[in-house]
Order: C-alpha cells, then sequence, then structure tokens
C-alpha cells in the first residue's frame, strides 16, 4: 500500500491530516514571530496581503498580521485540496519541476499538488543497501525557496504574489522537518519502508472514529497538540503557550543557527530511530512515559523549528 492510500484511507476517516497538525504548525510560526525583526513583520504584511485571500491579514494591526502569519503556516496543506487556489499555476508547474516524466493521470497521490515537497524519507532500520529517495522531497523543495526568495528579493519591483508562494512553502516544510517522521521512513517490518510510520498501525483509536486505529505517524503529527494537553494548568493559548516554551526550551545558539538543511533531516531521522520507535510496538498502544517522552522532544523541536524558520525569514526578508 502506498503513503497515499493510507493517508486517503484516514482522510476518509477523519479528514485530511496535516504535519504537527494544524496547531502544531501555527505554533511554530507564532515562536517564530517572535524572533522577526519590526522591518521584516513589515514586509511579511505586505507579502502576505497578496497571498489566498482567505489566508490573507484581517487588518494591518500587529494582532491581526501575526495570526495571519500563524495560519499561512498551514497553507501547505490547505492547497492539498483546494484545486481552486488562485496559485493553481504554480502548484502544476512546480510540482511537475522535480518528477521527470510526471503523468497528471498518474494514480499515485503523492505525486501530485507537491505533496512530496512536505517529507524526506531518509531509508532507517534498512537490512543491506539502503533505499534511494524520491527526487522530489522536503530538501528540494526549501532549497528551491531560498533560492527563489533570494531573486525575487533583489527586484526592484516585488512581485508579492510569488514571494508569498515560496513563504508559504518556507514557513511550513521548516516546520515539517522538525517532526522526524517527516524525516524517515523505518524497513524495519515493511520491506518498502512504512512511509513514515503511515503503516505502522497502533492499537489506538482515532478520535471520534473508533472503529479505525491510528498509526504512528498521526501520533506524532499531533506530537505539539499533545505536549499542550500535558500542560493542564497551563494556558492553551498559541501566544500564552510561546511565551512559556521559549522561556523552557530555548535552544542554545549553535542549533538555533544551523541552517544547514541536511543536518535537519538527518536529526529528524536519528530522532525517529532512537525515540520514535523505541518503546512502541506495533498493535500497541503508547504508554505513559512513551508519551511525556513526545511531549519533551515535541516542544523542544517546536521552538528549534520557530528560531530556524525566524532565522530564515530573517534573512530572507530583511534589507
Amino acid at each position: 500500500m502506498s503513503r497515499y492510500l493510507t493517508c486517503i484511507a484516514l482522510t476518509l476517516a477523519f479528514g485530511t491530516t496535516h504535519a504537527w497538525h494544524e496547531r502544531g504548525h501555527q505554533q511554530v510560526a507564532d515562536i517564530a514571530w517572535t524572533r522577526l525583526k519590526p522591518e521584516v513583520r513589515i514586509e511579511i504584511a505586505e507579502v502576505l496581503k497578496a497571498g489566498e485571500l482567505s489566508f490573507r491579514p484581517a487588518s494591518d494591526s500587529e494582532r491581526d498580521v501575526r495570526a495571519a502569519f500563524r495560519g499561512a503556516a498551514v497553507w501547505a496543506d490547505w492547497v492539498k485540496v483546494h484545486p481552486e487556489s488562485q496559485f493553481e499555476d504554480m502548484v502544476k508547474t512546480w510540482n511537475a519541476k522535480y518528477q521527470p516524466g510526471y503523468d497528471p493521470a498518474d494514480t499515485d497521490g503523492e505525486a501530485h499538488r507537491c505533496k512530496r515537497w512536505h517529507y524526506f524519507d531518509l531509508p532507517i532500520r534498512a537490512r543491506g543497501a539502503k533505499p534511494g529517495v524520491h527526487g522530489s522531497n522536503a530538501l528540494i523543495a526549501l532549497t528551491t525557496a531560498r533560492y527563489e526568495l533570494g531573486v525575487l528579493g533583489r527586484e526592484v519591483v516585488k512581485d508579492r504574489k510569488s514571494q508569498c508562494w515560496w513563504f508559504y512553502w518556507v514557513e511550513h516544510v521548516i516546520g515539517d522537518l522538525h517532526q522526524p517522521l517527516h524525516c524517515a521512513s523505518s524497513y524495519e517490518l515493511e520491506p518498502g519502508g512504512d512511509a513514515g510510520g503511515n503503516l505502522f498501525k497502533l492499537g489506538v483509536p482515532i478520535p471520534d472514529n473508533p472503529d479505525r486505529m491510528m498509526n504512528l505517524h498521526f501520533f506524532w503529527d499531533r506530537g505539539i497538540d499533545n505536549a499542550i494537553a500535558l500542560e493542564p494548568d497551563q494556558s492553551s493559548d498559541v501566544e500564552a503557550v510561546t511565551d512559556r516554551w521559549i522561556r523552557d526550551s530555548a535552544p542554545g545558539d549553535e542549533a538555533a543557527n544551523d541552517m544547514d538543511i541536511s543536518h535537519w533531516i538527518e536529526e529528524g531521522a536519528k530522532m525517529a530511530d532512537d525515540f520514535v520507535y523505541t518503546g512502541i510496538v506495533r498493535g500497541g498502544k503508547p504508554s505513559d512515559e512513551y508519551r511525556a517522552k513526545q511531549a519533551k522532544l515535541c516542544k523542544r523541536q517546536a521552538v528549534l523549528a520557530g528560531f530556524r524558520l525566524a532565522n530564515e525569514i530573517n534573512k530572507s526578508f530583511g534589507s
């Protein structure tokens, strides 16, 4: 079964799945907002005004721009199922660019709508020769976004729509690559890999659909949500969580300033090997110890992703 077929089954069960889930992506983005330079915030407001209508700031107030900045972090998941997007031509063009022989009629859904841009399945726990990685992937996407934003930023007359397209991808993919199962696929139990944990079924019902069991990827996509839920005596307001988590889990300068995308993927794959697939069995239920471990790791990853995202945006849109 392909990753796509697995995701379709889950979609039928409870709606479209998202890396880090919607709240997780927005939490990473909100952490990044606090690290943006004032002049960059102004520039981002102008970029977002040229974006998808439903993702634009409601006003020029800092509150509304900050909220739109958070919301923009989930656009790349939203566009998977919204062909009415104003960026539809760009979706089709850029999706095909890194997939030689791309066939729009291909039944492999992962080949469409830039879905492969969300992950890099570095093989772990493989026996013998390591399998390859698809040529369309998160590393290619983010590297391309960096380059394109650099070119666009040097233009005298700004192409805000194109800037917004690439900004959406930068904001989203940096978040994705700090979720360990967007960096690795285990070959321990599946000869063709488990598609980032999508084929690793747990013995835990899907919320609101108890007849279906969630998979490991689904469980970790909600890792930031789970970490917030394990702080019942604290405010769950996104900005309150930002302040609290930065205070508790701010990364060191060396980690925060490491902007090598390949390092992030290697870090994520190692976390998947050392933590995600350790202490859990197929068909089992995550123990309280495993959940606590997940919460600690996801909290740390959310803050680290936010700091790195801010560095990226400050560099791309700063003077």
